[in-house]
């Protein structure tokens, strides 16, 4: 029934707005669930578009997962199989890889990226090296400052707050950068003029530690991780009523991600609740279903059916290639992705078969767990105590029977081991398995700059 409405001679291309929380867990929203966390925006935001359910982010860290919704690929891909890039270093994201940015700037799009970078801190591997018209933001975690907070996780001594190539402070209060994210988006979109524009809008929060905007500071029933998710919501709805305001509401599709699972510490060792991965378990830094599933919420107005409800596997790296198919831009075939066009899915189709039908779990350069259809297998984890697991080492679950990854059914099941050590065979040759001692053969370099 929806499908051909983009095409109208009338309508042109899209704007996108994507807007990532850091550290978001799967149940720390209202329409995911949250009880004690009010998120009517982004409640709404569900209502009048699609919620997806199997939706992961491609990395279970910062730097990984905004490489992989950059790019379109698994991070072990493009050398970004290492953990998050701190202040300093001469590693980044490299320029020659295809980004979204770089994509739609040749369907003449004006593109934007406000807010954590995580990506490499060398001019060569920012935003604007990258394609991006404009940035905004810090170009690392704050969790890298404030020694007195905790110990043994901060790295330099101060945030700096850039505008395009220009340090605007060398010290940013962490708890102002919510408001000035969300004005300086805004003033990119009243701004842009009449190209179509891309805008990725990369949140600090719920990241620890929690630094909030004053006024909502015990706000939330939660304690102070839900004033965060709140300060979100409120910041979502301000973009919302910016684009209503400017009348590309309609024409805009506005996507809700988070880059990973929630922090999982004990309220012991953080002072305050920390956030919900709901019934899946384990959180940040993990390959369970906590640590790398994820909300996300799509809305496209005419297009994405309204109260909608996805169960496919989706992932970060099909926004690309998804981007690129409305843009009507044409990816190089020599530049592989792991990404897929997800636009049947976004316009309420039901295909005959899945669009994704494998999905890897990587932390770092070690494969962890692959997944097909309801089947998940764990292949290795370091708390195992075992070098290198062996195939009757490996633990199966079914995640619509068992999705908190409690009941092993791996004796039960031996032919979906077997299509599962097929599958993740498949991930280890082209992406590499440190584990294994295998070197991906689709593996492309890191980019790098040498050492002044």
């Amino acid at each position: 029934m929806l499908k051909g409405l983009f095409s109208g001679a009338s309508e042109g291309p899209p704007n996108f707005v994507i807007i990532m929380a850091d550290d978001l867990g799967y149940g720390d929203l209202g329409c995911y669930g949250a009880r004690d966390i009010k998120t009517p925006r982004l409640d709404a935001l569900a209502n009048e578009g699609m919620r997806f359910t199997s939706y992961y982010s491609g990395a279970p860290n910062c730097t990984g997962s905004r490489a992989a919704l950059l790019t379109g690929c698994y991070p072990n891909r493009i050398g970004l199989s290492s953990k998050n890039l701190p202040p300093g270093g001469y590693t980044g994201l490299n320029p020659d890889e295809k980004n979204i940015a770089s994509v739609l700037n040749e369907a003449g799009y004006s593109s934007a990226f406000v807010g954590k970078w995580s990506l490499g801190t060398h001019p060569n591997f920012m935003p604007l090296s990258q394609g991006f018209d404009y940035f905004f933001g810090i170009p690392f975690s704050h969790s890298f400052v404030d020694s007195a907070t905790e110990e043994n996780l901060y790295l330099t001594s101060n945030l700096p707050l850039i505008d395009n190539e220009i340090e605007m402070e060398e010290d940013t209060d962490p708890s102002a950068l919510t408001q000035l994210f969300t004005e300086q988006a805004a003033e990119f979109i009243e701004t842009v003029g009449e190209n179509p524009f891309c805008l990725i809008m990369s949140h600090h929060l719920p990241h620890r530690p929690i630094t909030v905007p004053p006024e909502f500071e015990g706000i939330s029933a939660y304690g102070p991780y839900g004033d965060a998710v709140e300060a979100l919501d409120w910041s979502v709805g301000a973009m919302l009523d910016v684009l209503k305001s400017l009348n590309h509401d309609k024409d805009t599709m506005v996507i809700f991600v988070s880059d990973n699972g929630p922090y999982t510490a004990g309220q012991t060792a953080l002072g305050h609740r920390c956030g919900n991965a709901g019934e899946y378990r384990g959180g940040k830094n993990h390959t369970t279903e906590g640590g790398m599933r994820v909300p996300c919420i799509v809305r496209w107005p005419k297009h994405v059916p309204p109260g909608k409800v996805c169960e496919d596997i989706v992932c970060a790296m099909d926004f690309l290639p998804t981007f690129a198919g409305l843009a009507k831009v044409q990816l190089p075939r020599t530049h592989k992705i792991d990404g897929k066009n997800i636009l049947p899915l976004l316009e309420g189709e039901l295909p005959k078969e899945p669009i994704r039908t494998e999905f890897y779990y990587y932390r770092e350069s070690r494969l962890q767990a692959v997944r097909s259809g309801e089947w998940k297998m764990h292949v290795f984890h370091p708390e195992w105590g075992i070098e290198e697991p062996k195939p009757e080492d490996y633990k199966l679950f079914n995640l619509d029977a068992d999705p908190g990854e409690n009941t092993d059914v791996s004796p039960e099941n031996p032919e979906v081991v077997e299509q599962l050590i097929k599958v993740a065979d498949r991930a280890r040759r082209e992406l590499g398995d440190s584990v294994k001692k295998r070197s991906g053969m689709g593996v492309r370099p890191i980019g790098e700059v040498k050492a002044e």
